[in-house]
């Protein structure tokens, strides 16, 4: 039997009496405005009932069945809602996040997050703080997003991860200059000044190797910083990765290749989207989802060619 909306099933009950004692599977459209996310202006979720109708009643919305239709609309609503309270918060992590010349974040993790959040028809809520702060809020803040974050073995149960945004190696740099500076291994680092950036996986995958703060590792608060200190020779090796390193060096005025890596440090991992662990699971998996689309679509590589040509 097709399906009617509720102003025409009477229409059918007259026209063929047989129907009489019949349940008639009935389209009941709700809608209603969203006052918590506005850019909703309106919601409309459409219920199908069998409503019985003798020829005693003449057919009418129910209101039990109203009721029922509009508590299942609040329930999509309100996983609808949850997306409005996500915080994110990233650092200034050029060419992944940065805050350009006009004063707006760019990079691109923030341009892929905006792709992903455009897919989801999401409002952005972004604030850019050190990183050792930003960490610390996607630690103990529920709903919140953190990136571009290293997925690593003593992080993994801490967050839930999507991605990855980028596969990625760091490496430890030294001046083209610095001839005298020979590792291959981390134990002959440790004869030498190693700058990281505080809260980078690289500062504790190098404390985890016994590296100490003030006598072989020294620590700063911003990336820049950290190759300022190369060039001034503060440090003799850098823990980067290659595309903010060349970046920094352009933007202090250097040329790319004044630096050259030293040796690798394989046991960093990809970069992630990563979420406070508290948060909504039906919404992470909303947000991976998305991710995978704007892969699939084309949107990824597409903005991976502004950073990469």
């Amino acid at each position: 039997m097709p399906v009617t909306d509720g102003h025409d099933a009477s229409e059918l009950l007259k026209a063929d009496s047989s129907l009489r004692d019949i349940p008639i599977p009935v389209r009941l459209s709700c809608y209603v405005m969203c006052t918590e996310k506005p850019e909703m202006t309106r919601f409309q979720t459409e219920c199908v009932f069998p409503i019985m109708c003798t020829e005693k009643e003449e057919l009418s919305m129910n209101m039990k069945t109203f009721v029922v239709c509009v508590a299942l609309m609040l329930s999509v609503l309100t996983s609808a809602d949850a997306e409005v309270t996500i915080q994110m918060v990233c650092s200034e992590y050029p060419p992944f996040e940065f805050t350009d010349e006009n004063g707006t974040v760019t990079g691109f993790s923030v341009e892929l997050l905006r792709a992903i959040l455009n897919k989801l028809e999401m409002k952005e809520r972004l604030g850019v703080y050190p990183w050792k702060r930003a960490y610390s809020m996607a630690l103990g803040e529920k709903n919140t997003l953190i990136f571009s974050t290293t997925r690593h073995p003593k992080r993994e149960s801490l967050f839930h991860w999507v991605g990855p945004i980028i596969s990625r190696a760091t490496y430890l740099y030294k001046l083209r200059t610095r001839t005298d500076i020979h590792v291959t291994r981390l134990e002959e680092a440790k004869a030498w000044q190693v700058g990281a950036v505080r809260g980078f996986a690289s500062e504790k995958a190098l404390a985890d190797a016994g590296f100490e703060i003030d006598k072989n590792l020294q620590n700063v608060a911003r990336p820049i910083q950290n190759v300022r200190k190369l060039f001034a020779g503060r440090i003799d090796l850098a823990a980067s990765e290659e595309f903010p390193m060349l970046y920094y060096v352009k933007k202090l005025g250097h040329q790319p290749d004044e630096v050259v890596r030293a040796m690798s440090l394989e046991f960093v991992g990809d970069f992630y989207y990563a979420f406070n662990i508290n948060t909504d699971k039906n919404f992470v998996e909303r947000f991976r989802n998305a991710f995978d689309k704007v892969r699939a679509e084309g949107i990824y590589d597409e903005i991976m060619a502004k950073y990469t040509r």
